[in-house]
């Protein structure tokens, strides 16, 4: 699998990370895609400028954060 030592490290923790919400064993990796691709793709959009707005990302952050909660409650049942 490509990645160094942070990704393989990331993807062996993430399923206990994930534990609490008791995902089923074959959706967890759907649970972990998730979470990876909004976290990745909301700080390289801010890295790279990709917000054209004046405003806060704590904002958009906070609202990533509740709605891969949610998310992941729907997941585990």
């Amino acid at each position: 699998m490509p990645g160094g030592g942070v990704a393989r490290e990331a993807r062996e923790r993430a399923p206990a990370v994930l534990a609490g919400y008791r995902i089923p064993g074959e959706r967890v990796v759907d649970a972990v895609r998730v979470v990876r691709a909004s976290f990745h793709g909301l700080v390289g959009i801010g890295v790279h400028e990709g917000f054209a707005v004046d405003a806060s990302i704590d904002v958009s952050f906070a609202t990533l954060v509740d709605s891969l909660d949610a998310a992941l409650v729907a997941l585990g049942g």
